[in-house]
């Protein structure tokens, strides 16, 4: 993504500046190479993994195995997260959304993180990985 991002913009670039220029000689193409890689970018494997590790206080496991998370998008270093509960009236949910936005911020690189909660598709354990219905006994 860094590198087609790059690219893009030294194709931009290329083409504003004399030909018998190098482009690595052009102090703009040389600060954009250098802004765009040393900008942390944020992979959705990444906010994964911390998922895996925030546990629905219930049922004691992590709400990524439990099909909690249906989707996640990335924008820049904005990570919008949407999710849902086992039930609606689940009494830990907002403290639940509150250690999924504390835990994805940790994140290097996530500057904003939003939840939207939804109850449609309602929650069941045909949403749960294989191996979390086994672990539950499910």
């Amino acid at each position: 993504m860094r590198l087609e991002l790059f690219l893009a913009l030294l194709q931009h670039e290329s083409a504003q500046m004399p030909l018998y220029l190098n482009f690595f000689e052009h102090n703009t193409t040389k600060f954009l190479y250098d802004i765009i890689f040393s900008i942390p970018m944020v992979a959705k494997e990444e906010v994964i993994e911390v998922l895996k590790k925030v546990y629905d206080p219930e049922i004691q496991y992590d709400i990524w195995s439990l099909g909690l998370v249906y989707n996640i998008e990335i924008e820049g270093n904005k990570v919008k997260i949407l999710m849902t509960f086992t039930s609606p009236m689940c009494p830990y949910g907002p403290a639940l959304m509150d250690d999924v936005r504390r835990q994805v911020s940790a994140v290097e690189g996530v500057g904003e993180v939003q939840i939207e909660l939804t109850f449609s598709p309602v929650w069941g354990p045909d949403k749960m990985s294989e191996e979390a219905r086994i672990a539950l006994g499910i």
